[in-house]
């Protein structure tokens, strides 16, 4: 088999920095939501499986419920007499007046007369009907946590302890009986059907023949009602006209004798016999009217001027020369246009060339003698005003004495006729009114005989047959909707308590840089990376030939490795495969950040233990040399030295020896492959060369200088980052760095914290690869046309 290949990115631009790093935009797409649901499908259709099989349980245990309904229709008029005499519309049915009879279908009052009349009090099939599972779990759950409730109420003196007397047997049966009114009126329903004046009256029961002798007894009870209602409207109506009759009876004849007995009184005949014409009053009136409503006009034009004088050249200043507006006077308007002007010139003098220049005072001086100017014509105005509301007044007080004169005349015969005809309407007034009275008086008492409802039956209930509920089809449909919203909550809980690396745009945004690659799980590479050394999986991955020890073939000048180990060549072996494309997406990176030709050291690293660190440097320098660049690779994991155990090195002289000065470093290293790949391996055995230690560090930086002199390409297989005291230094030698990423275990913020923490590391990481993928799963992180790994080389074979 060969490894899988792999797409550099699933999103645009695989090697430009993230520009915004971890504060990238907070909104979430579609395509997430949706590739999260993907992710976590399991745990919503295991709840949705779990909700299903509790509504099936629920089916199986709730008993049948059956429903009947009966329609009713309201009329228009209850009684056509007693609407003649109402100030309101009855006949208009208004929604308000539907909702009102809607209302008195659902009261308790109804309830309680159908109650009486089925005697549902009495009735088990009402009071006690069968429940199901889940209602019998809830009053189980319901009564447990009564009982501490219960006990502490028995144990607090006051009413209802012992002490209590037990209710009389009529008290009983009236609070059974409204217990079920109650029970009844919340489970009775009643809609309107559309915008007709018709309502649906429903009831749902386990037993059918009650359900449709409820629903029949509440229609009938319900036009019982109406009629008793309209019964007893009628006879309030007709006492209430019984009594406005005999008093509009004696109001009338009462009425009628003043106005006789007034008119021998007076003396006053039918046309009355007046000293003067009525056409003479009302022209004085109409004269009295115009010259008071000039008077007033006067008055105030007048009151105008005066305030606008008593204001003065300040107030009129203040107030931009318009204070008020003379229309009757042509030159006045011109003089306030003059003034408004005037003051505009000299806002705008103090806007240019300051409050205290001298075009400002010039100007300033130039606006009070206009405002004076204009004061003296208001002044003017004024004794002119003053005079016309004089003549006013003189005219308005001779017309009332005229007035007054020709009223007072005839003042005598003029009121008493004025009283007759007064008397005269009243009697007429009265007669008419208890005419009217009698007739209506009539019509309700014939009525009272034959009472009506304005509600019709239109429709009865009968038996139902077939069952109303619980519906199969709605309640597993409820119960997955619940089950899928149960398992949603579950899912969204799990994506949040997820905060580990997935996908490229999780390196980029945590990281602000460059995101190079997946790789896929070892057991889906297509072939298996070695197992670390010293376990039983290693020694028989090297006794199937995985890897073996080196055997150095003499060249005359530098002992080789001749074979080399399955992780060393899989970006050689499948140029396809992740691997090789994880390479190539971090050669490019390295080409692009590196200016110039001048030699570069490239360390491998991770934020914690990372199984394919190591194969990543390994294959990454097996390219370079291949490519013909002159590469040094140098195993600088210490603790964990996994290149040279991957290549099968044992105690001989290396890196340790090196840096200890036993021995020269060229002389450590070591020809690998077919295209000239140098190694300096790190001795099995650990030493604390570099924890601490000064001169460890330099002499290592001393052979990191000195191999810069013999090879274009240096990659240090460098130990995880935070996990050793000596990777912190160890990050110095590298010009550039690269992060391996653990797939589901490197967190998110740890990618972020550790580039806060290192500022060396942050100057010098070019990207991240993501290894330990599973290719199955990681599909379901991407977006919806996000890049997943491809099959395999031996899959497109």
């Amino acid at each position: 088999m060969k490894p899988l290949g792999l797409r550099f990115d699933d999103g645009p631009d695989p090697f430009a920095p993230a520009a915004g790093g971890a504060a990238g935009g907070a909104t979430v797409a579609l395509g997430e939501v949706l590739a999260a649901a993907r992710r976590q499908r399991r745990v919503i259709l295991r709840w949705v499986a779990a909700f299903a099989a509790l509504g099936l349980v629920h089916l199986v245990t709730t008993p049948a419920e059956f429903t009947a309904t009966s329609t009713v229709m309201l009329g228009g008029k209850v009684n056509r007499s007693l609407d003649e005499i109402s100030a309101l519309d009855t006949g208009a049915l208004t929604d308000n007046a539907l909702e009102d009879a809607r209302q008195v279908i659902l009261s308790r009052h109804l309830a309680r007369e159908v109650v009486a009349r089925l005697g549902l009090d009495r009735d088990p099939a009402f009071t006690d009907p069968p429940r199901s599972l889940a209602a019998h779990l809830a009053g189980a759950a319901y009564a447990a946590a009564r009982v501490p409730i219960d006990r502490l109420r028995a144990l607090m003196p006051g009413p209802g302890g012992d002490g209590a007397a037990a209710p009389a047997p009529a008290g009983a049966a009236a609070t059974a009986a409204d217990k079920a009114a109650r029970t009844l009126q919340e489970e009775v329903t009643v809609a309107r059907l559309g915008k007709s004046s018709a309502f649906l009256i429903s009831y749902t029961a386990h037993d059918p023949t009650l359900t449709a002798a409820i629903v029949n007894a509440y229609a009938d009870a319900y036009v019982a009602d109406l009629m008793d209602a309209n019964l007893e409207v009628t006879d309030r109506a007709t006492a209430w006209l019984q009594g406005r009759l005999d008093e509009l009876r004696e109001s009338s004849r009462q009425a009628a004798m003043e106005a006789e007995a007034f008119r021998a009184a007076n003396g006053l005949n039918a046309s009355g016999g007046a000293l003067m014409t009525e056409e003479n009053v009302r022209n004085l009136n109409a004269d009295l009217s115009e010259a008071t409503s000039e008077l007033a006009t006067a008055e105030a034009g007048l009151r105008v001027l005066e305030e606008v004088i008593a204001k003065g050249v300040d107030g009129l200043l203040a107030e931009g020369g318009f204070a008020f507006l003379a229309a009757a006077d042509a030159r006045l308007q011109s003089r306030q246009r003059s003034l408004s002007s005037l003051i505009a010139q000299l806002e705008e003098e103090r806007r240019t060339y300051g409050e205290g220049s001298a075009q400002a005072r010039q100007r300033e001086a130039e606006v009070r003698r206009e405002a004076e100017r204009v004061l003296d014509q208001v002044r003017g105005l004024a004794e002119t005003a003053a005079a016309t509301r004089a003549v006013a007044a003189a005219r308005v007080e001779a017309l009332e004495r005229s007035l007054a004169v020709a009223v007072g005349a005839n003042d005598a015969a003029g009121k008493a006729k004025v009283q007759l005809v007064a008397l005269e309407q009243r009697a007429e007034a009265l007669s008419s009114l208890y005419q009217v009275f009698l007739r209506q008086f009539e019509e309700i008492d014939r009525q009272k005989t034959f009472p009506i409802s304005n509600v019709r039956i239109l429709s009865s209930a009968e038996v139902p047959e077939r069952k109303s509920g619980p519906g199969t089809l709605k309640t597993l449909v409820l119960a997955m909707v619940a089950g899928a919203l149960a398992g949603l909550i579950h899912a969204s809980l799990r994506e949040w308590a997820d905060q580990s690396v997935r996908t490229g745009d999780d390196v980029r945004r945590e990281t602000g840089r460059r995101f190079l690659g997946y790789l896929p799980a070892p057991g889906r590479r297509g072939r298996g990376r070695p197992p670390a050394a010293g376990g039983p999986a290693a020694a028989a991955a090297a006794a199937a030939g995985g890897f073996r020890r080196r055997s150095r073939v003499s060249d005359g000048a530098r002992a080789r490795i001749a074979s080399l180990p399955a992780a060393f060549t899989q970006a050689q072996d499948d140029p396809l495969s992740a691997m090789a494309d994880a390479v190539r997406a971090i050669r490019f990176a390295s080409d692009i950040d590196r200016a110039g030709s001048q030699p570069v050291v490239i360390g491998i690293s991770s934020p914690g233990p990372v199984p394919g660190k190591t194969a990543v440097a390994a294959s990454l320098a097996l390219s370079l040399a291949a490519a013909g660049e002159r590469t040094l690779l140098i195993d600088v994991d210490l603790r964990e030295p996994a290149l040279s155990r991957m290549l099968g090195l044992g105690p001989e002289p290396g890196l340790l020896a090196a840096v200890a000065g036993r021995t020269d470093w060229t002389a450590a290293v070591l020809e690998a492959g077919p295209h000239g790949l140098a190694v300096l391996g790190c001795e099995a055995a650990f030493a604390d060369v570099l924890s601490g230690s000064a001169p460890g560090l330099r002499r290592l930086r001393d052979v990191v200088a000195e191999a810069r002199r013999s090879y274009r390409y240096i990659v240090l297989d460098l130990p995880p980052i935070g996990d050793v005291v000596e990777a912190h230094p160890a990050i110095a030698l590298a010009d550039q760095i690269v992060l391996v990423a653990r797939w589901g275990v490197t967190g998110r913020g740890a990618l972020a914290a550790l580039l806060r923490n290192e500022p060396a590391l942050a100057d010098r990481l070019i990207g991240t690869v993501i290894d330990d993928v599973d290719p199955a799963r990681l599909g379901h992180y991407l977006p919806a046309g996000g890049a997943a790994l491809p099959e395999t080389g031996a899959a497109r074979a």
